[in-house]
């Protein structure tokens, strides 16, 4: 969990922007889907917010899925194939970030 949060820190640093626990400093699109309400991409760093309010980040998320995935005709057809499974660190703003 350390190294993925290190990594997040680095990210936010190099855009300018400092990462503190439970805040959100990526800019996110609103997305049509049943589940999820918007998504930023930053530094290869995705960030999903659902539509029940939580959010997830994705580190090492790559350019060329994040373009695919917003380019895709079915946005969660899309999420299932290119977002499911992958380590995510869910940014709760009570708490610092739990990983998963």
């Amino acid at each position: 969990m350390a190294e993925a949060r290190q990594r997040m820190k680095a990210a936010f640093a190099i855009s300018g922007e400092e990462l503190k626990d439970g805040e959100h400093h990526m800019e996110r699109q609103p997305v049509t889907s049943a589940f999820v309400k918007s998504v930023g991409f930053d530094q290869n760093v995705l960030e999903v917010e659902l539509v029940n309010g939580q959010v997830y980040r994705y580190p090492g998320f790559a350019v060329a899925a994040y373009e695919e995935l917003m380019g895709a005709k079915s946005f969660g057809r899309a999420f299932g194939t290119l977002v499911r499974g992958l380590p995510y660190e869910r940014v709760d703003p009570a708490s610092e970030s739990t990983r998963g």
